[in-house]
């Protein structure tokens, strides 16, 4: 995550704050907050986020496919449902994304060529490097990670996926009352 100018004048003025980053599913970040363990999370829709209170960030992500960099597929601009058929992949376990997936391939994921999923894309990387498999995700997930024989296309898919911000509003109200003491 980007801190940005807001960032860097947060940490200015509060140089003593130290944050604890985690990456995991959402239904692990999830549990995490309801424990009290987590301020914060950030989830990719769709969530069933009713517990929480939340903030739809203005940024929506694009789905894109990871593969090996001499795949026929990385010579395309962008990657089409039809070329998926037959590819070997590696999805998401997450079903309501798994559902989306199939609604707009117009069939089953059963009738697809599903290699392996995944719960977070950096476990899969690896996987992807030797050809093995494919990997649907979104666009930019692993942009910050050294993997100089894999390539990302975009997927021509309209919907983009949006995220939220989610946290329990009785929690940072308690804070914000322990700091004013």
């Amino acid at each position: 995550m980007c801190f940005g100018i807001r960032g860097i004048f947060f940490l200015n003025k509060y140089p003593k704050v130290q944050f604890s980053l985690y990456t995991n599913s959402a239904e692990y970040i999830k549990e995490r907050l309801e424990q009290g363990l987590l301020d914060f999370g950030f989830l990719l829709e769709s969530v069933d986020v009713t517990k929480f209170d939340y903030i739809c960030m203005k940024k929506k992500e694009r789905w894109g496919l990871l593969l090996r960099a001499g795949h026929p597929l990385a010579k395309k601009e962008s990657i089409t449902k039809e070329d998926l058929l037959g590819e070997p992949l590696i999805t998401t376990n997450r079903q309501s994304i798994q559902k989306e997936l199939e609604s707009w391939l117009e069939r089953p994921l059963s009738q697809l060529d599903i290699f392996a999923t995944y719960n977070i894309i950096t476990n899969v990387v690896m996987l992807v490097e030797s050809g093995v498999a494919s990997a649907l995700t979104i666009e930019g997930a692993v942009k910050n990670i050294s993997i100089g024989h894999i390539k990302e296309r975009c997927i021509k898919y309209k919907h983009r996926t949006g995220i939220q911000k989610v946290y329990l509003g009785f929690m940072l109200i308690f804070f914000a009352r322990v700091k004013e003491h």
